[in-house]
């Protein structure tokens, strides 16, 4: 995948491309309970791990780009902290949703919840780029 990613790097922003592979993603994994037939459930598996692939290399190459390297070994450590952070708390939420919706709900309601994560992050790359890009 990095080697896709670096293509993709040239026709479309860094940050833009990784809020396309975060939604890349989440969505197929929201909309898993809509399907039971096999072959969906595979193309929907397959997108979303296309994704995921395309997220790590293109998240650690931000870092790398965005910092100095004094404090790299910082981010990266900050990258894996708040993914750990994540791989604790979302199977929670995610078990209380189920518990009081139920399965397909707990899908769609996480599903929707990291959804707005990702606009949240759209518009800040979006601010955070066009100051940039004005300054």
């Amino acid at each position: 995948s990095p080697l896709a990613v670096a293509r993709l790097c040239r026709l479309i922003q860094p940050p833009h491309l990784l809020v396309c592979g975060l939604s890349l993603a989440i969505v197929p994994l929201m909309l898993t309970p809509g399907f039971a037939d096999f072959q969906p459930l595979l193309l929907l598996s397959v997108i979303s791990g296309a994704g995921i692939g395309m997220t790590l290399p293109l998240l650690l190459s931000i870092l790398a780009n965005a910092t100095g390297p004094e404090v790299r070994g910082l981010t990266a450590g900050l990258r894996t902290a708040a993914n750990r952070l994540s791989f604790t708390v979302v199977p929670i939420l995610l078990g209380v949703v189920i518990e009081r919706a139920g399965l397909a709900a707990g899908f769609y309601v996480i599903g929707a919840f990291l959804m707005l994560s990702v606009a949240a992050l759209w518009l800040y790359v979006r601010f955070r780029y066009l100051r940039v890009r004005r300054a």
